[in-house]
């Protein structure tokens, strides 16, 4: 049987949002702070809790890429979560805590890179407001 609608009217098929998708190229960090990340990230793995200076500077960079291509904070952070998981690092419940440990770091550093606070106004990485 064949369906009809009424003259002028279409249907919209509906997608279900897959938070795994990675966005499109538009909204995604440039691919050399993707790789940065995801190199300073599986490195982190070996080197127990405290973060390192690679760590740190990638997560920064990442923020400012994100900032100056106008990507939210949400979108950084599903980016980041699946940088994460290439790196080797997932999220899991009571079974790698040190893993947990690192997701939740990364978490963290991103969005306080990102609304980086200076003289109560959001900066960008020159100290101008944004």
């Amino acid at each position: 049987m064949a369906r009809v609608c009424a003259p002028g009217y279409h249907t919209r098929l509906m997608v279900a949002y897959d938070p795994r998708r990675w966005p499109d190229a538009d909204r995604r960090l440039r691919d050399e702070t993707i790789d940065a990340l995801r190199a300073a990230i599986r490195a982190q793995r070996s080197r127990g809790r405290t973060p390192s200076a690679e760590l740190e500077a990638a997560i920064q960079t990442a923020a400012r890429d994100a900032r100056e291509r106008n990507i939210s904070p949400e979108v950084l952070l599903v980016q980041l979560k699946l940088v994460a998981e290439e790196a080797g690092v997932y999220p899991s419940i009571g079974l790698d805590e040190s893993a947990n440990a690192l997701r939740e770091w990364l978490v963290s550093a991103c969005v306080n890179a990102y609304f980086k606070v200076e003289g109560g106004l959001r900066t960008t990485e020159t100290g101008e407001p944004s």
